[in-house]
Formats: structure tokens, C-alpha cells, sequence
């Protein structure tokens, strides 16, 4: 039986590895579409909105709170209870100092 040589395997693997590279990603393509999944930016803004309602969550419950020199027993917030602003439209202004939108903005909204 003749010898055989270990690189002649070794050589046909290097041979194969991009096909091989180029079958896998063409498969983990075709398993995830783009409109299957939500854009970055969305699961973003969801995450700082768990992040923010965390927070308030915090503030608006009453219990302990650990600083590095004393704990304390934080009473909790209670729900607001203040009227919300009016919203008004803002004063048009186009650049010019002497537009009457200039006088309305200076003022605060119901000055008179």
C-alpha cells in the first residue's frame, strides 16, 4: 500500500471553505427576511421606554433606597394631580424684526 500524503485532504478542504462559507450565509439569509423583523431603531426606542417607565415606576413607589453612607425609606410620589398646559400654536415669525410675531413670542402666552 502506497503511502499517503496528509496535505491532499487539507488542500481539497481550503478548496471548499468558501462554498462552504458561501452555503451558510446564503441559508442564514434566506431564514430572516428583513420585513420578519422589526428595524433597529424601533427595538431601540422600545428598550429606553422600558428604561423610562423602570424609572418612573422607582420614583412613584414607595421602599428602601441604598446609597454608599445611608439607606433611606423613600415615602414614594403620589400621582400628579396638576392641570396639564394648554397647548397653542406658536407665533409665526418669518426673520424679520419688525413682523408683529416678534411681540407675541417676547410675551408670554395669556401676559398681556
Amino acid at each position: 500500500m502506497p503511502p499517503t500524503s496528509t496535505l491532499r485532504p487539507a488542500a481539497a478542504a481550503q478548496r471548499s471553505l468558501p462554498w462552504i462559507a458561501l452555503a451558510v450565509i446564503l441559508a442564514s439569509a434566506g431564514t430572516s427576511r428583513a420585513g420578519d423583523l422589526p428595524d433597529f431603531r424601533s427595538l431601540v426606542e422600545a428598550d429606553w421606554s422600558r428604561q423610562d417607565e423602570g424609572r418612573l415606576r422607582q420614583i412613584r413607589e414607595r421602599g428602601r433606597v441604598r446609597f454608599v453612607e445611608e439607606e433611606i425609606d423613600w415615602p414614594g410620589v403620589a400621582e400628579e394631580r396638576r392641570q396639564p398646559l394648554e397647548r397653542i400654536e406658536p407665533p409665526v415669525i418669518d426673520g424679520r424684526l419688525d413682523d408683529p410675531g416678534w411681540k407675541d413670542a417676547w410675551s408670554p402666552a395669556g401676559a398681556e
